[in-house]
């Protein structure tokens, strides 16, 4: 008895292995997976182009003596001044939902989902689907800020942040902030986790949308719907602080804390918890 039962957890973890790299091969090989980071590249990019390539001549013409413009004051990231980060932070919930989301629609109206459930366990294939919104949003979510960097690393120089110039906008009451004006690195990385994490659970949203909607672009918009949303709902309010649009961006034009973050996401996997309690429940397809 134990042995069958070994048997079929290892089964039925091979089969969600391989529907793991099915869906995986469906998300990042396609053409929406390169629109999308073409998109985001381009955005990056003309940011490099347009703000941070003019500084490679003025890079000691800052308000200080001798300190330095720095990438860390000038990339995509970290300047509130430019249209680029204002235009990428509204339109990656958008790009996020382009390579993979509609599959799911897709699959369940194609009659695909219907031969997967022969061949394996159809809680395998939900979480699959899951798994792989998130991964690949989050991936669409960070490629392009991380290019960015880079390339306005090979223009400007990386010296460390000081706290006492002026010259950034992380202060006091920013989440993290101390760690900015330490280990800037280890800022930008718990940045990118943060935007990772986020576009990917958001993303993952249009998965529960997709059991009653009625029409692809429904389900591909809903993320991004939900994030102009919360948007307008925090801007009418006055709670800035709760607003993705300004917390997710690393130079924090509105403080946040752990708590602010904490909430939203937890709210994010509520959706997710919904999501796999109607996969469970529901006779699909």
């Amino acid at each position: 008895m134990i042995m069958r039962s070994t048997s079929l957890f290892t089964w039925k973890r091979a089969v969600m292995r391989q529907l793991v790299k099915i869906e995986l091969r469906r998300a990042f090989f396609g053409r929406p997976m390169c629109i999308a980071l073409l998109i985001g590249l381009a955005i990056a990019v003309s940011h490099v182009v347009m703000h941070v390539l003019p500084l490679g001549e003025h890079i000691y013409d800052s308000s200080m003596a001798g300190y330095p413009l720095t990438v860390f004051q000038h990339w995509m990231g970290g300047e509130n001044v430019s249209l680029q980060p204002v235009l990428y932070y509204l339109v990656v919930p958008l790009l996020c939902s382009m390579p993979y989301l509609s599959t799911f629609y897709s699959d369940k109206n194609s009659g695909y989902v219907r031969n997967v459930f022969i061949r394996a366990d159809k809680n395998n294939y939900f979480t699959a689907k899951y798994v792989v919104t998130f991964l690949s949003a989050g991936f669409i979510a960070v490629i392009p800020l991380l290019a960015n960097f880079l390339l306005s690393a090979m223009i400007l120089p990386a010296a460390l942040p000081q706290a006492g110039t002026g010259l950034y906008s992380i202060g006091g009451l920013s989440l993290i902030g101390g760690l900015f004006y330490v280990q800037p690195y280890l800022y930008l990385l718990a940045y990118m986790v943060i935007n990772f994490v986020f576009f990917g659970l958001l993303v993952t949203i249009g998965l529960l949308v997709g059991y009653f909607a009625e029409n692809i672009f429904v389900v591909i918009l809903s993320p991004f719907m939900l994030y102009l949303l919360i948007f307008g709902v925090t801007q009418l309010s006055g709670a800035h602080a709760f607003c993705p649009f300004a917390f997710l961006r690393p130079s924090q034009p509105v403080a946040t804390s752990w708590g602010i973050l904490t909430f939203e996401v937890l709210m994010l996997l509520v959706a997710g918890g919904v999501y796999f309690a109607i996969s469970r429940k529901k006779e699909v397809y």
